[in-house]
């Protein structure tokens, strides 16, 4: 049974205590309920473990997999890069016809 109270001076309204501990109860309920389910929503977005892949490493969809597809192709152009410097190097290393070494007295 609900009991209110009316104060005709203020024109507001109040709840007896024990209503009111059961509205904040079921106030709390229903926002723990809505966290719930925003928490899973985020969940959702972030992406799902969907396997592994052949390194044994874990494959992901959602935000999580597109980050995880962008580490891969930056490690990827990273190796390129380091295979082209040493290729070269090892041309650098070589004698070519448009370069001429010239000794240099040292002063």
């Amino acid at each position: 049974m609900l009991m209110v109270l009316a104060m005709p001076s203020r024109r507001a309204w109040t709840i007896c205590a024990p209503n009111r501990q059961r509205h904040q109860v079921h106030l709390r309920a229903k926002s723990t309920d809505e966290a719930a389910l925003r928490i899973n929503d985020l969940s959702a977005w972030l992406g799902h473990k969907t396997g592994v892949d052949a390194l044994g490493r874990a494959v992901w969809s959602g935000l999580v997999g597109e980050l995880q597809a962008g580490r891969e192709a930056v490690v990827s152009m990273l190796e390129q890069l380091q295979k082209a410097n040493s290729i070269l190097q090892q041309h650098l290393k070589k004698e070519h016809p448009t370069r001429i070494n010239i000794p240099a007295p040292e002063a």
